[in-house]
């Protein structure tokens, strides 16, 4: 099991996390009504609680500043495999070139999740999966994309929100602080530590980093929350080719 401390971690490839852009809980996060906060969960009650198992592949940004856009692919990629659609590698570029002002020069996370639950993205083999000039993309790109989009999203407030999400099996996308800047992840699960929790988290620097692209963090380590954003993904919209939709969670 390997246990980054971010603070002395290098960022080994680009990846800028800006800070969210609105504060929290603003009702224009939430244009179809997804509720803005999560069920808390109290500590005494978690348990060990792992989404691994649902992961697609692993995502890189090969030299992208894409790591807001890669955790949210990550984040949706597991919710619909959680909920029994179909495993479709998503492409990170189409969601980057929506929430990036035209620039490679990172992303907020709350942008992500806008952009994400009104437009979507692109499944990878629909396109250059790092391709995040929209102009440069298929012409039928937003009717496409419109089937790879979050419809449930909990906006949390803090490190017992993300524990509680987990608890009830949502993945979590974050920005933390990473060396001296920030990055964004995709936490996929929890376990008991000495000092209180592990979360155990997707990385988006391909599967030559840490154990195959995932590693630990500290509970203590997760700090940043309060300033870049963590959202749960509770449900994912159902696409054309996916099977017969399954019950809702609630």
């Amino acid at each position: 099991m390997l246990i980054v401390d971010p603070a002395t971690e290098p960022l080994a490839r680009p990846g800028i996390c800006l800070p969210r852009s609105r504060a929290y809980g603003a009702a224009s996060f939430f244009p179809t009504g997804a509720r803005d906060r999560i069920h808390r969960i109290p500590r005494i009650e978690w348990g060990a609680r792992d989404l691994e198992h649902y992961a697609g592949p692993i995502l890189d940004q090969n030299g992208l500043n894409a790591c807001t856009a890669a955790a949210w692919c990550a984040g949706l990629q597991i919710a619909r495999a959680r909920d029994g659609l179909n495993l479709v590698p998503l492409a990170l570029g189409p969601l980057y070139g929506q929430i990036n002002d035209g620039a490679d020069a990172g992303a907020p996370i709350d942008e992500g999740m806008r952009a994400l639950q009104l437009t979507g993205t692109l499944a990878a083999d629909d396109c250059d999966p790092l391709q995040w000039r929209l102009n440069q993309l298929r012409a039928d790109w937003r009717e496409r994309a419109a089937d790879y989009r979050v419809d449930e999203v909990f906006d949390l407030d803090g490190i017992d929100d993300v524990g509680s999400a987990l608890e009830l099996g949502d993945p979590v996308v974050c920005g933390i602080n990473w060396g001296r800047g920030a990055h964004a992840i995709c936490i996929i699960g929890k376990k008991p530590d000495a000092d209180g929790f592990l979360f155990h988290f997707q990385n988006s620097w391909g599967r030559d980093w840490g154990e195959g692209g995932f590693a630990w963090l500290r509970e203590r380590d997760l700090k940043g929350l309060a300033t870049y954003g963590a959202f749960a993904i509770r449900n994912a919209t159902i696409a054309h080719a996916d099977p017969a939709p399954p019950r809702p969670r609630r």
